[in-house]
């Protein structure tokens, strides 16, 4: 079953890489704060042995002083939903928005909308996203004095988790995912562009437009899976960028993830918090480069091991 060996290689990986994350934070964290652990001065070794059994086996990452001494698990537990929601919706949307402006300007070379498309992919990548979120919020954002208040537009601190309704989270999380997911777009249409530039011309392309299959159908059915596994590729290395972007965007917006923490942790000397709140991001950028390796293996059976699994794939 070459699907299951590679998935079951790539989490196994995944969990490794996890892991050795929170050993090695822990471990830092011990040898640069030294202080912070006052009064359990034992052996670095056996710490960090205790410090993943308390992690992994009884989920206990210490209390967090700056959340009024909270369990600090209570705390990511609180905020991990609202970071999952942003980020999923936000990758979501800037894949599918990237994927057909780079089937677009692939498929329609030095056209007008073709060079729009470019155009827009080139701002969309060097805007920040803190700049873009404060001028969408100055613009439009209702109450604020903007020249086009848009009564739809979700205010800043008005997060709505999705047990308040589908509506309300959706209204509360559409302009920020539209802010998280606009690099996200650019970078998957700039990779889509080049990807399908290079398919269009492949042979059985040629072959398939000879038999008299329509334009739309070979880049459906052809083209299009084949130019995809490299932008899911592409999307797993830039995770940790995204995860980065998320943290700006959830203090512009007010969403109320635990990423927007790290700041306020690392500001005030919270190292048992900002601890934790390493081990998890960790964990969010390892399963999300994982799901994209998936994807990837999906698309492209290559991926998994050359012409014999594209064989068994098959």
């Amino acid at each position: 079953m070459p699907r299951l060996r590679f998935l079951l290689s790539r989490a196994a990986a995944a969990l490794v890489v996890i892991v050795t994350t929170t050993a090695l934070t822990h471990a830092m964290l011990r040898v640069l704060r030294p202080d912070v652990f006052r009064g359990d001065e034992g052996p670095l070794i056996p710490s960090v042995v205790a410090f993943l059994g308390d992690v992994f086996i009884e989920r206990d990452l210490g209390l967090a002083p700056s959340e009024s001494n909270l369990p600090v698990m209570q705390v990511i537990v609180q905020g991990l939903p609202a970071d999952v929601s942003l980020l999923a919706g936000a990758i979501a949307l800037g894949v599918i928005g990237g994927a057909a402006g780079g089937i677009v300007a692939a498929s329609r070379p030095r056209t007008l909308l073709a060079r729009a498309v470019e155009t827009a992919m080139a701002l969309a990548l060097i805007a920040p996203v803190y700049w873009v979120g404060l001028m969408l919020i100055l613009v439009f954002a209702p109450g604020v004095g903007g020249p086009f208040e848009f009564a739809a537009f979700s205010e800043p601190g008005t997060y709505q988790p999705i047990t308040r309704g589908p509506v309300a989270w959706l209204r509360s999380l559409i302009v920020p995912w539209i802010v998280l997911s606009l690099p996200i777009a650019a970078l998957v249409a700039r990779m889509m562009r080049g990807s399908m530039a290079e398919v269009l011309d492949a042979e059985y392309l040629r072959t398939a437009r000879a038999k008299g299959i329509s334009e739309g159908a070979v880049l459906r059915r052809h083209a299009l899976p084949a130019a995809a596994s490299p932008v899911a590729t592409v999307v797993g290395i830039y995770f940790a960028t995204f995860a980065s972007n998320a943290l700006l965007v959830e203090h512009v917006f007010g969403v109320p993830g635990v990423l927007r923490l790290t700041l306020r942790a690392a500001a005030i000397g919270d190292f048992q918090l900002l601890q934790g709140l390493v081990v998890v991001t960790a964990a969010l950028v390892v399963l999300g480069t994982f799901l994209a390796d998936a994807a990837a293996g999906f698309l492209d059976p290559r991926v998994r091991g050359g012409g014999a699994a594209l064989r068994l794939w098959r």
